[in-house]
């Protein structure tokens, strides 16, 4: 007879369908928790053995002590698409407000058959943040944005996505593991898109060799735009002086004062230089 304890911890430990089967048969209840207060379906990533949970009539639907469900530690395609095509709730939010395509592994494919599957892409959190404020690689954007996502919205701040990536302010959660800067990220996109972009102004106030990129095809389209009197730069393997002289060439900055950030481990210092 295996005790109580041994059949959960082999529920919670379990890489097979076979192996969920022995719990059942042992007696374990399918739905026991740990103290996270998670069934055996938050841990497990396996596909077959989530099947034989789901067979097992699991429930789908439980949340967490966080007010997870299990869709938010999903680790790979195969475990969101079984969570997913066996009715779990894709807009369900926690009681951070957050989603669970905040807290997994993103591509675009994946964001496609989210959508496909009822995901609200004009959902917005209790500050009016869209998807475009969510850290993502920027083709997840794209395909946010083809799915009728608006790159124009404005939070209840009043600013766009691209205001709040300019700003140094970074606060919402999203899995982000790109190579860029979030910012960069965001600007890369932008001028993929530029063409959906409306008519109101945007304003610099972090400067990188890739707001230079989109500055220069601002002035190209006569779109209106402006470089606050108070600027960021931000070196990446790159000599800040010829960033400010690249952008002297564009437009006047005999307004602005840079403010050079740099990364000493964990801590940034600041020194200001005039143009």
């Amino acid at each position: 007879m295996i005790s109580s304890e041994n059949n959960k911890n082999n529920l919670f430990r379990v890489k097979s369908k076979n192996g969920v089967l022995r719990c059942l048969k042992a007696g374990m209840d399918i739905n026991i928790c740990n103290s996270k207060g998670q069934t055996a379906l938050f841990t497990c990533n396996v596909p077959e053995a989530i099947q034989a949970m789901i067979d097992a009539d699991i429930d789908i639907h439980h949340l967490d002590n966080e007010g997870n469900n299990a869709l938010f530690y999903a680790q790979n395609v195969e475990t969101v698409e079984l969570l997913v095509s066996n009715g779990i709730n894709v807009n369900h939010r926690n009681k951070s407000g957050t989603l669970a395509i905040q807290h997994i592994d993103v591509s675009p494919g994946l964001v496609k058959y989210l959508i496909k599957a009822g995901l609200d892409i004009h959902t917005k959190d209790s500050y009016g943040n869209s998807f475009l404020f969510i850290p993502f690689e920027g083709y997840v954007y794209d395909a946010l944005i083809e799915a009728g996502c608006d790159i124009n919205h404005k939070n209840l701040s009043g600013q766009t996505a691209f205001d709040y990536w300019q700003s140094e302010n970074h606060s919402i959660v999203g899995k982000y593991t790109h190579w860029e800067s979030k910012n960069d990220n965001y600007i890369r996109f932008l001028i993929r898109n530029i063409h959906l972009k409306d008519s109101s102004k945007i304003v610099f106030t972090n400067i990188t060799f890739k707001s230079i990129e989109l500055l220069s095809l601002l002035i190209k389209q006569k779109n209106e735009f402006e470089i606050s009197d108070k600027c960021i730069i931000t070196p990446t393997n790159a000599d800040v002086k010829k960033l400010i002289l690249q952008l002297k060439k564009l437009t006047d900055i005999s307004h602005v004062w840079f403010y050079i950030k740099q990364y000493i481990s964990t801590d940034s210092i600041c020194r200001k230089t005039a143009n």
